[in-house]
Order: structure tokens, then sequence, then C-alpha cells
């Protein structure tokens, strides 16, 4: 459907965009051809006509569509911030580099003390070095005690499903992760569906990566069905990993809150409302909460009833 009018046939106005995804992923549109754009949310028509003129068409459509056409447009610059947006902009963060070159010199300068005591008095080296390695296990077993002692006492709130009214739920993004997976997708979706959320305000995306044709065509069943999912294909990159699968999706997600489940999980049906009551129970500075995993095969064998 078309909204807006024009003046004339000639009346189409400068292809005059920003070069690029952030505006439209903020504002959730995309130019469709010279002076008509794609629209996902009709509430920004009147700041488009103001920046673009009062002659630009804006054709509604559904959200999905409009990221669809953004992710076509920009697919090379996802694919490069997936692996190496964090690298870029925080290095200090980032894994990419493995050691850096003080630390490389420091090791150096210890394996070369290291040597020069073990040739110089071996029996010493020996005794040294093992005391060494015993200190730091134990340091690691006590650390390791230290955080689940801490874990377990530490007070758990109890936040209601209840808290939020349904009108005051924002919408919710749901990654979803997939590869070599489309046995396990209608159980998936069978979780999916059963979560105690408004459909109109759930945002899933079910990522799979462009070689898995298997996976895809299931999965873009379920997004024909259900006007809640929709489908990211990965391009092909290295390394091939879920967090690089979902840094790639992360910039069309449309919720206020996201959340990550792998294929396998099985989330309470209330899960996502009491995260909502939770990260509106905290301060703003809290980003991130993680929920209590609970096994569902703990009673298989020895080793998931310990782990359970």
């Amino acid at each position: 459907m078309l909204v807006g009018k024009s003046s004339g046939a000639n009346t189409c106005l400068p292809h005059r965009f920003p070069v690029g995804p952030e505006e439209y992923l903020a504002d959730l549109y995309f130019p469709a051809t010279e002076g008509v754009v794609l629209a996902g949310d009709l509430t920004h028509a009147p700041e488009l006509r103001a920046r673009y003129g009062a002659n630009l068409r804006i054709a509604a459509c559904a959200p999905r569509v409009v990221l669809a056409a953004i992710e076509r447009r920009f697919r090379e610059t996802f694919r490069h911030r997936a692996v190496s947006d964090l690298a870029e902009a925080e290095p200090q963060f980032s894994a990419a580099t493995v050691v850096t070159p003080g630390q490389l010199k420091v090791f150096r300068i210890f394996l070369t003390a290291v040597l020069l005591m073990l040739c110089a008095v071996p029996r010493f080296s020996e005794i040294a070095l093992t005391v060494l390695f015993a200190v730091v296990f134990t340091a690691n077993a006590v650390f390791r005690a230290v955080l689940l002692w801490v874990g377990e006492a530490g007070h758990e709130p109890a936040f209601e499903a209840s808290v939020v009214p349904d009108e005051r739920l924002p919408v919710y993004s749901i990654l979803v992760p997939l590869y070599r997976e489309a046995n396990v997708m209608p159980a998936l979706v069978r979780s999916l569906r059963a979560l105690d959320y408004p459909r109109d305000r759930l945002d899933i995306k079910l990522i799979v990566e462009c070689d898995d044709d298997e996976t895809a065509v299931v999965a873009d069943v379920i997004a024909a069905l259900h006007p809640c999912f929709s489908v990211i294909r990965v391009p092909p990159g290295m390394p091939r990993t879920k967090p690089r699968a979902c840094n790639y999706a992360m910039p069309f997600a449309l919720g206020e809150f996201t959340v990550i489940f792998d294929a396998e999980d099985r989330p309470e049906p209330d899960q996502l409302r009491k995260a909502v009551a939770a990260f509106r129970a905290m301060p703003d500075s809290v980003a991130c909460l993680q929920a209590r995993l609970n096994f569902f095969n703990a009673n298989e064998n020895w080793l998931t009833r310990v782990l359970s």
C-alpha cells in the first residue's frame, strides 16, 4: 500500500539517502526506487518527509521485508562488522590478538630465566617450579570455590511474570543460531510458540548459515506460516561460530530486549515476562541477566546427575 501522494509525474526526489545502514535500521525504512521508500513503521513518516521532502512516497510493508532489503544492500558491511567490529572499536576487549607484544616479551624473559635456572641449579629449579605450579593450581581451585559459594549464597530475587501488564510489554527479540538442525526445528517452534508473551511483540530471528539449505528450507516455511518469525542467512566467512552468526543478526533485532536460545533450549513459558520485570526493577546500568539453567535430562546417567 502506498501512503502519501505525488503532485505530478516528474516530482520524484533526488536519491538523497544516508550511505550507512544505521539510520535505515533506526527508523526502519529503505529506499526502493527514486523518491519511494519501504517503511516498516509509519510513525516515522512525518520525519521522513521533513527530511527528504513532502513529495516522498512511502510504501508500508512488514518490518521483515524492510530488514531483508537493508541486509541485502549492506551484506558485506554486516559480515565485516560481525567479526571485526569489537577488534577495531575497542581492541583491548577483543581476543583477536591472542598475545600482545608486551606479553610475548614477558613470556620470553620468563622462559629464558627458567632455562638458565635449570642449567645452573637444576634441583632447586625443579622444587621452585613444582611449588609455583601448585600455588597457581590451588589459587584457581580456591577462586572457583569462592565463586560457587557467592553464587549459591547470593539472594536471588523472585520476579512475578504478571508484574508487567500486557499493554506495557516491549518487543522482545529472540535470536536462534542454527546449523544442520532441521530435525529439531518442529520442537523448537513448539517451544517458542508456547512462550507466554504477546505474539505481535515477539521478533524471532532464525539464523541460518548460507550453505545450510536443508535448515533454511524448514526455516522459510516456518517464517511463512508465523509472522513473528523471520530468517537471516549468514554469508560465508570465518570463524564459523554461533557468536559470529549472532553478531551478524544483532543489528536486525527489533526488540527493546534480546535473548539468545540454542535450538535445543526449552525456555519456561513465562521466562520473557520475568526478564522484563527483572530489567524494569533494576537500575539502567544492568545490561544482562543470566537465568538459572535447568537440566531436562538430570536423571539420565551419573554424569548428568552430578552436573545438575
